[in-house]
């Protein structure tokens, strides 16, 4: 199973592939993160299936629901941008200026 995410939501699921049981608020400290911005990437990943919070008395854990799942990034990592070959400007038959 293959789902696009954000760079934050791939760190998430990876981290919770590691670590389980975790605490929002411990995985909170170990991305150092906003509390809003990991409730609303939380959020984002309970929606698209990925986990879910478990609420109890004092904390709320997390739990990814799909341990085998395969995470696929909305941009370009910085690693594949430097295997990428450079352009050859005598490959394209267009003009830059006129």
């Amino acid at each position: 199973m293959t789902i696009k995410m954000n760079p934050l939501e791939i760190r998430v699921v990876r981290l919770l592939k590691e670590r389980y049981p975790i605490t929002v608020e411990e995985l909170r400290n170990e991305l150092v993160v906003r509390p809003d911005t990991l409730m609303r990437v939380l959020k984002s990943l309970v929606v698209k299936g990925v986990v879910a919070l478990e609420p109890l008395t004092d904390m709320t854990y997390i739990r990814l629901l799909t341990p085998d799942i395969d995470v696929e990034g909305g941009r370009r990592s910085r690693d594949s941008a430097k295997d990428a070959k450079p352009c050859d400007p005598g490959d394209d038959d267009s003009y830059a200026y006129m």
